[in-house]
């Protein structure tokens, strides 16, 4: 039998049982959708071309029907299909039932894009999702390009590749990103470390002067350095030498796998030399990154805090005055009280005086010398009481700040006696010995 009446026996109408059209060496149970088109040559040649390509290609019409002239055993196997009639089935042999329903449209905005190009020249390339037969979506590449060929017509044909788990890594790359750009809003400068490898690679630099401490300590001619010898030397020259010691203790390579074995993330908090003279508050944090794939790494991110922690400088200044202002009122309302307690029992002492010798001198109205004396002490034990009562006022004065103190000569001997004779009267009365 040759080519043609073997082709020829083989050929149905893709509404019919799938065509098979493999040699006597391919494997028997592998089916193909092949549509009809009297012309078994070219089927046959697309067909041997299929067979040799090492991915995923099949054929169809570039009209409105998209009608699937071919597809190979790799395409099967990508949507699940054992046979070419599960594939018919499951497609609609159309190439618009390969493509997911959410992708389609934008799909076919490409395709047609590429038909109306007159330099087609180069392969069109799309990506989509595909539903396997098991209900399954997989990410595929697809690198198409228009033809008209003999006897066919107008056609498109495909090499597909599935790129489901890359398509996940690129979609988990972007995640990362988005989260690293989120985060990194607040931040001059971000960079990406490897753990193992002590690999440190600029990531972003918002700022000028960041920027330039990166070009500064970074080599012009590599992009990448250790951190275990670069984080180093940036301490060394921009860091405070009281900070230095804290900062390099936590940025050593041994010390970052050991809190971030323990802890998601953590923050060193540090005063940088900026510009003339000024000094900064600088914040570094350092984040895990969970990628088991990939090794450890972490992103390593610095911040200037500076306007943060003055203005939480002054608020805790200002906080601290008041509460300073609030024990010092309380502490003066507690001597207030104290000191009118005091005072109030102090001036019994001369009122008693006062009135046991005004008692006295009612007695001895008859011994002139005797009544003198009594009304001495009285206006002694008067003026002592008039004395507390102006240290009354003076209280309020010195509440108020108008306290004045007057220096001048005193006879301390009149000035303990008149004390004594302000108690000498009440202790008497209670027979006690002065």
């Amino acid at each position: 039998m040759n080519m043609d009446d073997r082709t020829s026996s083989n050929i149905t109408n893709t509404s019919t049982d799938a065509f098979q059209l493999h040699s006597e060496a391919a494997p028997a149970n592998t089916d193909e959708v092949l549509a009809s088109t009297g012309n078994e040559d070219i089927l046959a040649s697309i067909k041997w071309m299929g067979e040799q390509i090492p991915g995923g290609f099949f054929v169809y019409r570039a009209d409105a029907s998209y009608e699937i002239l071919y597809v190979n055993d790799i395409v099967l196997t990508m949507f699940g299909c054992e046979t070419g009639e599960e594939f018919r089935q499951l497609t609609g042999n159309s190439f618009r039932g390969m493509v997911h329903p959410e992708d389609y449209d934008l799909i076919e905005q490409s395709i047609r894009a590429q038909i109306n190009n007159e330099d087609n020249s180069n392969l069109d390339y799309v990506e989509y999702r595909i539903i396997r037969r098991d209900d399954t979506i997989r990410w595929v590449e697809d690198y198409g390009h228009f033809a008209a060929l003999p006897e066919l017509g107008e056609v498109y044909y495909v090499f597909l590749v599935d790129i489901t788990e890359k398509h996940q890594t690129m979609v988990e790359n972007r995640r990362r990103a988005q989260v690293i750009e989120g985060l990194s809003i607040d931040f001059n400068s971000i960079y990406l470390i490897d753990l193992e490898t002590g690999n440190m690679q600029p990531y972003r630099m918002q700022n000028a002067y960041f920027r330039q401490i990166a070009e500064d300590i970074y080599d012009s001619s590599h992009e990448i350095r250790d951190f275990r010898d670069i984080l180093p030397e940036y301490a060394k020259r921009y860091i405070l030498e009281n900070d230095q010691e804290r900062y390099l203790k936590e940025i050593s390579g041994d010390q970052i796998l050991k809190r971030l074995n323990t802890e998601p993330s953590y923050t060193v908090d540090y005063r940088l030399k900026g510009k003339d003279s000024e000094i900064l508050y600088m914040q570094m944090s350092i984040v895990r990154i969970e990628d088991e794939s990939h090794g450890q790494h972490a992103v390593m991110g610095y911040r200037d805090i500076t306007e943060q922690t003055l203005r939480l400088q002054q608020e805790l200044a200002e906080k601290l005055n008041i509460e300073m202002n609030l024990e010092r009122e309380k502490r003066s309302n507690e001597i207030k009280s104290s000191f009118l307690f005091n005072i109030s029992h102090d001036i019994r002492t001369p009122m008693n005086a006062i009135m046991g010798f005004t008692e006295l001198a009612k007695r001895h109205m008859d011994e002139p010398e005797r009544l003198i004396d009594y009304l001495d002490k009285v206006d002694d034990s008067s003026r002592h009481m008039l004395s507390l009562i102006d240290d009354l006022l003076e209280m309020s004065q010195i509440h108020d700040g108008r306290i004045e103190l007057k220096y001048e000569q005193s006879n301390l001997t009149e000035q303990i006696e008149t004390v004594l004779d302000i108690f000498r009267s009440e202790i008497e009365n209670k027979q006690l010995t002065l």
